[in-house]
């Protein structure tokens, strides 16, 4: 049984397909990308047609990697049931072959039969007596099946794995296609200055904070780094969700817009909350007064092998430092998006917090390092157990909600 239960465990881990870079590599790029700003933003003021053509391409692009991410999960919770149906079959055999062991002649079934407790339990004995051989059959080639079927339904996510993969290269494209025009819209945007500013402080990082080397792989090294976590947090004490990841409208400056919104807006009814980490990680990057998002902290997380980011925007302040390694329990900022505090933010309309996640290590350095984030982003309530709904409060960072 030993083996079934390596093969079961080996099961659960998911490699990320992470193309490597070198620091070398991410600096030649950002020498490549600071000759190309100029040219792009004249290549990037598209037509209002072609704007909405990329902004639908963007959109089914989008939906896709959402029902991807919808049938992964559902692949996953198949594959946790199965591994439990296992379970149970692994030790209902060892019973019974445990009891097959010693009843090799009528004397050990009648032994087993006059053990029992009453008449009732007798007949019981009896009957189950004469059935185990049958049944155990039967429950071997259950086993087999279950079997069978796990390793089905982890091809299956394998091929998911892969086209997610793939629909996040297409939606990634469809982000850059946008470029600046797509900075004039929705919850959440980064100028070309800014993501620049982010490369440079992201080779920073990697070479002078985690001293990796020219040629090697920055997802190794920054891995190496991070400290090691098991489960995401709720990043503040209280509150309530007040949008959801996904597709959604609203009103922005008199106007109504439509997005996809990627990531979960938290607010909540005390002035100015605090903002934890949401896992113990390594501050990665920060961005000051940003004009869309305002105060902004992503840091790096290596949860149970797997290496995330989650990213805070709309703070009123910051409280770490890039390259600083937290927990749990640090206050990494407070919340914004305050119009009247927060002036300098112009894609907030009232007091929250938007909280997002991605996969992988971001900023990585590279080129258009903005958009793959974008692109590999995560619904957070998939990782984090939020209460179910809108404004529906919470009131610690760990209780369970159904």
């Amino acid at each position: 049984m030993k083996k079934f239960l390596l093969v079961f465990v080996s099961l659960f881990i998911l490699i990320p397909n992470v193309e490597a870079k070198t620091l070398g590599e991410l600096k030649k790029e950002l020498e490549n990308f600071e000759l190309e700003q100029k040219e792009a933003e004249y290549n990037r003021q598209l037509t209002q047609d072609q704007l909405n053509k990329n902004y639908a391409s963007m959109a089914d692009a989008n939906k896709k990697i959402s029902e991807i991410n919808s049938e992964r999960k559902q692949l996953n919770e198949d594959i946790e049931n199965l591994n439990n149906e296992i379970e149970k079959r692994d030790k209902e055999m060892k019973d019974i072959i445990s009891f097959l062991q010693i009843a090799n002649g009528e004397s050990a079934y009648l032994e087993y039969a006059f053990g029992a407790q009453d008449f009732t339990d007798f007949i019981y004995r009896v009957a189950v007596s004469e059935q185990l051989t049958n049944y155990n059959y039967n429950l071997i080639k259950e086993y087999n099946d279950l079997i069978d079927q796990n390793t089905k339904k982890k091809e299956e996510l394998n091929a998911k794995e892969q086209e997610l993969e793939q629909a996040q290269k297409e939606y990634a494209k469809e982000i850059e296609k946008l470029g600046s025009q797509l900075e004039k819209i929705g919850d959440l945007k980064l100028s070309l200055s800014d993501q620049i500013k982010a490369q440079k402080e992201a080779i920073d990082m990697y070479q002078n904070k985690l001293g990796c080397k020219d040629d090697e792989d920055i997802e190794t090294c920054g891995r190496n780094y991070l400290p090691p976590g098991t489960s995401f947090y709720r990043p503040t004490d209280s509150g309530y969700m007040t949008s959801e990841f996904g597709h959604r409208c609203f009103v922005l400056n008199g106007s109504w817009y439509c997005d996809f919104h990627n990531g979960n807006d938290i607010s909540d009814s005390s002035y100015t909350p605090p903002v934890y980490s949401s896992a113990n990680g390594v501050v990665s990057l920060i961005l000051y007064q940003t004009s869309c998002g305002g105060n902004q902290v992503f840091i790096q997380h290596n949860i149970n092998g797997v290496t995330y980011t989650t990213h805070y925007a709309h703070l009123l302040s910051v409280n770490v430092t890039k390259g600083q390694v937290v927990n749990t329990n640090t206050i990494i900022g407070y919340m914004g998006g305050i119009p009247n505090l927060t002036t300098w933010d112009s894609c907030s309309t009232g007091q929250h917090l938007h909280f997002s996640m991605a996969k992988g290590l971001h900023p990585d350095g590279t080129d258009g390092w903005w958009s793959h984030f974008i692109a590999s982003q995560l619904n957070p309530r998939e990782y984090v157990n939020f209460p179910n709904g809108l404004y529906n409060r919470f009131t610690d960072r760990i209780t369970k909600f159904n």
